[in-house]
């Protein structure tokens, strides 16, 4: 078996490769691999997923694992793994190409009060051009904000939402214009009408590592508390532009067998669509263990919610 080596990427992450990933993981490697994670943000196994079982046992060298809650999409017989590509649905409008896939900038599960800690994915089949994954390192970014400016995002915090077409601006990339194609075929994807928004701070700490980061998640973004809608947007915007640019970001060009694990609570991602009549199929495994950083939004007026689909 080959030593293992990481080898960082451009601006975030890391690939690790060397050892035979069929066979059981040793001790000394296991906490090698953990402890890049936490360095990196991202941990790419180039071509090393050949089988869900590879998967399922890389996948928990960083943790308990825990079932998608839409049922529909697990594996028969891999409940731990759950299916990303083939799913009916709309697409969206991006730059003038209907696309399949298109999910905006995000970090999984901040529509609710916990960010959970991660994924893996692993790539099955490619479309013949598009499906990259983009990554952004907010522990990066944040640190590289003006002391002043740290000041004040620490006392902030955003209104966040469940959306499931992409938001009426993207946020940190003003020259993309995304749309959905169809909302009726989106209905029928299982997801609910009505979601309770969520507030969450826009400075987090992560719990292992220490870090500070911005958890800004672009796609469900509503408004920044207690301000007005104007001002927050100028203000996010700024934010968001910063933190998705050049310097924070990686773009994953998948090839078949990649298997690509990201810490959630350090990274926003984006999966940036491919051709609406071709496929891009992938499974997922999720980390359990949510970092409770938010509250559900409560107003004047008591529990609020808003659209799915608006």
């Amino acid at each position: 078996m080959s030593a293992l080596t990481v080898t960082p990427l451009a601006n975030a992450g890391a690939a690790a490769t060397g050892p035979d990933w069929s066979q059981p993981i040793a001790e000394e490697v296991a906490n090698a691999l953990y402890a890049a994670w936490l360095d990196y943000g991202v941990l790419v196994f180039p071509g090393a997923g050949t089988s869900p079982e590879i998967q399922l046992r890389l996948s928990r060298v960083f943790g308990e694992l825990e079932p998608h809650p839409l049922e529909k999409l697990r594996i028969e017989g891999y409940e731990e793994l759950c299916r990303f590509g083939d799913q009916d649905g709309g697409g969206a409008w991006v730059n003038g190409e209907r696309v399949r896939g298109f999910i905006y900038a995000h970090q999984d599960t901040s529509y609710t009060p916990n960010l959970c800690k991660g994924s893996m994915l692993r790539m099955i089949e490619l479309p013949d051009r598009g499906g990259d994954t983009l990554f952004w390192d907010t522990a990066r970014a944040w640190a590289d904000l003006p002391k002043a400016t740290q000041a004040r995002l620490e006392q902030l915090s955003t209104i966040q939402m469940m959306r499931v077409v992409p938001p009426p601006r993207t946020w940190g990339m003003p020259g993309m214009v995304a749309t959905a194609a169809d909302i009726d075929k989106d209905r029928g994807m299982g997801f609910p009408d009505e979601w309770p928004m969520v507030l969450h701070p826009m400075v987090i700490t992560h719990p292992e590592s220490g870090l500070k980061s911005l958890l800004l998640s672009p796609n469900g973004y509503v408004r920044i508390e207690s301000m007005a809608q104007a001002e927050s947007d100028e203000l996010f915007e700024e934010i968001a532009c910063h933190t998705m640019s050049q310097p924070y970001e990686y773009r994953h060009k998948w090839s078949i067998g990649d298997m690509l694990l990201w810490d959630n609570r350090r990274m926003i991602h984006m999966a940036e669509g491919w051709p609406f009549e071709q496929t891009r199929y992938a499974h997922r495994t999720t980390l359990k263990g949510g970092m409770e950083v938010g509250r559900y939004y409560t107003d004047a007026e008591g529990h609020s919610t808003m659209s799915a689909y608006a």
